[in-house]
Protein backbone atom coordinates (compact mmCIF):
# COMPACT_ATOMS: atom_id res chain seq x y z
CA UNK A 1 0.00 0.00 0.00
CA UNK A 2 1.28 3.45 -0.88
CA UNK A 3 2.25 5.79 1.94
CA UNK A 4 1.28 9.16 0.50
CA UNK A 5 3.16 11.00 3.23
CA UNK A 6 6.41 9.92 1.58
CA UNK A 7 5.85 11.95 -1.58
CA UNK A 8 6.70 15.57 -2.32
CA UNK A 9 5.78 15.67 -6.01
CA UNK A 10 2.95 14.23 -8.06
CA UNK A 11 3.66 13.95 -11.78
CA UNK A 12 0.63 13.59 -14.03
CA UNK A 13 -0.01 12.80 -17.65
CA UNK A 14 -2.51 15.02 -19.42
CA UNK A 15 -4.63 13.33 -22.08
CA UNK A 16 -6.78 10.55 -20.67
CA UNK A 17 -5.79 11.40 -17.10
CA UNK A 18 -6.88 15.02 -16.88
CA UNK A 19 -8.40 15.76 -20.30
CA UNK A 20 -11.19 13.70 -21.89
CA UNK A 21 -9.47 13.57 -25.27
CA UNK A 22 -11.78 10.86 -26.58
CA UNK A 23 -14.92 12.95 -26.23
CA UNK A 24 -13.16 16.05 -27.56
CA UNK A 25 -11.68 14.34 -30.60
CA UNK A 26 -14.87 12.50 -31.49
CA UNK A 27 -16.82 15.75 -31.39
CA UNK A 28 -14.26 17.34 -33.71
CA UNK A 29 -14.13 14.56 -36.34
CA UNK A 30 -17.85 13.86 -36.69
CA UNK A 31 -18.46 16.86 -38.99
CA UNK A 32 -15.68 15.56 -41.25
CA UNK A 33 -17.30 12.14 -41.53
CA UNK A 34 -20.72 13.69 -42.10
CA UNK A 35 -19.31 15.89 -44.88
CA UNK A 36 -17.74 12.83 -46.50
CA UNK A 37 -21.00 10.88 -46.08
CA UNK A 38 -19.31 7.96 -44.33
CA UNK A 39 -20.10 6.16 -41.10
CA UNK A 40 -17.22 5.33 -38.77
CA UNK A 41 -18.07 4.03 -35.30
CA UNK A 42 -16.58 5.75 -32.27
CA UNK A 43 -14.88 2.62 -30.95
CA UNK A 44 -13.40 1.79 -34.35
CA UNK A 45 -12.16 5.32 -34.92
CA UNK A 46 -10.45 5.60 -31.54
CA UNK A 47 -8.88 2.17 -31.87
CA UNK A 48 -7.58 3.05 -35.34
CA UNK A 49 -6.35 6.44 -34.14
CA UNK A 50 -4.40 4.86 -31.27
CA UNK A 51 -2.90 2.19 -33.50
CA UNK A 52 -1.57 4.78 -35.93
CA UNK A 53 -0.45 6.99 -33.05
CA UNK A 54 1.47 4.13 -31.45
CA UNK A 55 3.47 3.59 -34.64
CA UNK A 56 4.16 7.29 -35.15
CA UNK A 57 5.22 8.02 -31.59
CA UNK A 58 8.02 5.50 -31.95
CA UNK A 59 9.33 6.99 -35.20
CA UNK A 60 11.26 10.17 -35.89
CA UNK A 61 10.00 13.03 -33.73
CA UNK A 62 7.48 15.41 -35.28
CA UNK A 63 5.20 17.82 -33.36
CA UNK A 64 2.00 16.29 -32.04
CA UNK A 65 -0.03 18.53 -34.37
CA UNK A 66 1.69 16.76 -37.26
CA UNK A 67 0.91 13.38 -35.67
CA UNK A 68 -2.81 14.23 -35.67
CA UNK A 69 -2.62 15.40 -39.29
CA UNK A 70 -0.89 12.22 -40.46
CA UNK A 71 -3.37 10.01 -38.64
CA UNK A 72 -6.34 11.79 -40.20
CA UNK A 73 -4.79 11.44 -43.65
CA UNK A 74 -4.22 7.71 -43.10
CA UNK A 75 -7.79 7.17 -41.92
CA UNK A 76 -9.03 9.13 -44.91
CA UNK A 77 -6.92 7.03 -47.25
CA UNK A 78 -8.40 3.85 -45.78
CA UNK A 79 -11.93 5.11 -46.35
CA UNK A 80 -11.42 6.69 -49.75
CA UNK A 81 -11.29 10.40 -49.03
CA UNK A 82 -8.71 13.13 -48.46
CA UNK A 83 -9.40 15.62 -45.65
CA UNK A 84 -8.80 19.21 -46.70
CA UNK A 85 -6.19 21.39 -45.03
CA UNK A 86 -9.00 23.43 -43.47
CA UNK A 87 -10.73 20.33 -42.08
CA UNK A 88 -7.50 19.05 -40.54
CA UNK A 89 -6.67 22.43 -39.02
CA UNK A 90 -10.15 22.70 -37.54
CA UNK A 91 -9.74 19.33 -35.82
CA UNK A 92 -6.30 20.29 -34.50
CA UNK A 93 -7.65 23.62 -33.22
CA UNK A 94 -10.38 21.74 -31.37
CA UNK A 95 -7.79 20.61 -28.80
CA UNK A 96 -8.22 23.94 -27.00
CA UNK A 97 -11.86 22.95 -26.41
CA UNK A 98 -11.17 19.47 -25.06
CA UNK A 99 -12.51 19.46 -21.52
CA UNK A 100 -11.17 18.05 -18.26
CA UNK A 101 -12.98 15.11 -16.72
CA UNK A 102 -15.58 16.32 -14.17
CA UNK A 103 -13.43 15.37 -11.16
CA UNK A 104 -10.22 17.01 -12.33
CA UNK A 105 -10.42 20.71 -11.46
CA UNK A 106 -11.35 20.32 -7.81
CA UNK A 107 -9.04 17.33 -7.37
CA UNK A 108 -6.04 19.30 -8.66
CA UNK A 109 -6.84 22.16 -6.29
CA UNK A 110 -6.92 19.71 -3.38
CA UNK A 111 -3.71 17.92 -4.38
CA UNK A 112 -1.94 21.24 -4.87
CA UNK A 113 -2.48 22.04 -1.18
CA UNK A 114 -0.31 19.10 -0.19
CA UNK A 115 2.05 18.36 -3.08
CA UNK A 116 4.02 20.01 -5.83
CA UNK A 117 2.49 19.14 -9.20
CA UNK A 118 4.23 18.41 -12.49
CA UNK A 119 2.96 17.54 -15.96
CA UNK A 120 4.67 14.92 -18.14
CA UNK A 121 2.85 15.01 -21.46
CA UNK A 122 3.11 13.86 -25.06
CA UNK A 123 1.54 17.15 -26.11
CA UNK A 124 3.80 19.94 -27.30
CA UNK A 125 4.06 23.00 -25.08
CA UNK A 126 1.76 25.16 -27.20
CA UNK A 127 -1.02 22.56 -27.23
CA UNK A 128 -0.68 21.97 -23.51
CA UNK A 129 -0.94 25.66 -22.73
CA UNK A 130 -4.18 25.80 -24.72
CA UNK A 131 -5.83 23.05 -22.67
CA UNK A 132 -4.22 23.84 -19.30
CA UNK A 133 -6.11 27.08 -18.74
CA UNK A 134 -9.08 24.96 -17.72
CA UNK A 135 -7.25 23.35 -14.78
CA UNK A 136 -7.24 26.52 -12.65
CA UNK A 137 -4.04 25.51 -10.85
CA UNK A 138 -0.43 26.45 -11.46
CA UNK A 139 1.86 23.50 -12.08
CA UNK A 140 5.31 23.63 -10.54
CA UNK A 141 6.86 21.99 -13.60
CA UNK A 142 5.65 21.27 -17.12
CA UNK A 143 7.51 18.76 -19.29
CA UNK A 144 6.32 18.25 -22.85
CA UNK A 145 7.51 16.01 -25.64
CA UNK A 146 8.85 18.81 -27.81
CA UNK A 147 11.44 19.67 -25.15
CA UNK A 148 13.15 16.31 -25.54
CA UNK A 149 11.94 15.53 -29.08
CA UNK A 150 10.72 12.18 -27.87
CA UNK A 151 7.37 10.69 -26.92
CA UNK A 152 6.29 8.39 -24.16
CA UNK A 153 6.53 5.41 -23.79
CA UNK A 154 10.21 6.30 -24.19
CA UNK A 155 11.62 7.04 -20.76
CA UNK A 156 13.55 10.03 -22.13
CA UNK A 157 10.99 12.61 -20.98
CA UNK A 158 10.83 10.98 -17.53
CA UNK A 159 14.61 11.17 -17.18
CA UNK A 160 14.49 14.78 -18.32
CA UNK A 161 11.87 15.54 -15.69
CA UNK A 162 13.88 13.85 -12.94
CA UNK A 163 17.00 15.80 -13.88
CA UNK A 164 15.20 19.13 -13.86
CA UNK A 165 13.10 18.64 -10.72
CA UNK A 166 16.10 17.42 -8.72
CA UNK A 167 13.79 15.44 -6.47
CA UNK A 168 14.69 11.87 -5.43
CA UNK A 169 12.57 9.29 -7.31
CA UNK A 170 11.40 7.92 -3.96
CA UNK A 171 9.67 11.27 -3.34
CA UNK A 172 7.79 11.24 -6.66
CA UNK A 173 4.48 9.56 -7.50
CA UNK A 174 3.48 9.32 -11.16
CA UNK A 175 -0.22 9.31 -12.01
CA UNK A 176 -1.40 8.29 -15.47
CA UNK A 177 -4.15 6.72 -17.53
CA UNK A 178 -2.05 4.70 -19.96
CA UNK A 179 -0.32 1.52 -18.87
CA UNK A 180 1.92 1.73 -21.92
CA UNK A 181 2.79 5.42 -21.94
CA UNK A 182 2.86 6.08 -18.20
CA UNK A 183 2.96 3.13 -15.83
CA UNK A 184 5.56 1.01 -17.63
CA UNK A 185 8.19 3.74 -18.24
CA UNK A 186 7.65 5.26 -14.79
CA UNK A 187 8.13 1.92 -13.06
CA UNK A 188 11.23 1.23 -15.15
CA UNK A 189 12.75 4.24 -13.38
CA UNK A 190 11.66 2.98 -9.94
CA UNK A 191 8.87 5.54 -9.56
CA UNK A 192 5.75 4.69 -7.61
CA UNK A 193 2.68 4.77 -9.84
CA UNK A 194 -1.08 5.25 -9.78
CA UNK A 195 -3.10 3.95 -12.71
CA UNK A 196 -6.18 6.09 -13.31
CA UNK A 197 -8.30 3.45 -15.01
CA UNK A 198 -11.12 5.66 -16.23
CA UNK A 199 -14.29 4.21 -17.75
CA UNK A 200 -13.47 5.40 -21.27
CA UNK A 201 -13.92 3.77 -24.67
CA UNK A 202 -10.26 2.73 -24.77
CA UNK A 203 -9.56 1.84 -21.14
CA UNK A 204 -5.86 2.16 -20.44
CA UNK A 205 -5.13 1.54 -24.13
CA UNK A 206 -5.26 -2.28 -23.87
CA UNK A 207 -5.14 -2.48 -27.66
CA UNK A 208 -1.47 -1.55 -27.49
CA UNK A 209 -0.76 -5.01 -26.07
CA UNK A 210 1.20 -3.87 -23.04
CA UNK A 211 3.23 -6.46 -21.16
CA UNK A 212 2.06 -7.29 -17.65
CA UNK A 213 2.62 -4.40 -15.28
CA UNK A 214 1.44 -3.80 -11.73
CA UNK A 215 0.81 -0.19 -10.75
CA UNK A 216 1.16 0.48 -7.05
CA UNK A 217 -2.44 1.67 -6.94
CA UNK A 218 -5.42 1.60 -9.32
CA UNK A 219 -8.24 4.13 -9.07
CA UNK A 220 -11.17 4.96 -11.39
CA UNK A 221 -10.66 8.73 -11.12
CA UNK A 222 -8.85 11.47 -9.23
CA UNK A 223 -11.75 11.97 -6.83
CA UNK A 224 -11.18 8.45 -5.55
CA UNK A 225 -7.47 9.17 -5.24
CA UNK A 226 -8.26 12.21 -3.09
CA UNK A 227 -10.38 10.10 -0.77
CA UNK A 228 -7.45 7.73 -0.28
CA UNK A 229 -4.84 10.42 0.30
CA UNK A 230 -6.90 12.43 2.78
Amino acid sequence: MINFNEFEVLTLSCLGTLIDWEKGLLKAVRPLFTHQDIVIGDQYFLKTFLQHESDMLQGEYVPYREIIKRILLKIGQTHGFVPTYAEIEEIIRSTREWRPFPDVTESLKTLKQQYKLAIISNLDRALFEEVSEQFLVEFDWIFTADEVRSYKPSSKIFNYALENMEIPPSKILHIGHSLVHDIIPAKSLKLSTVWVNRATLQKGSPLLHSPPVDPDLEVPDLKTLISITS
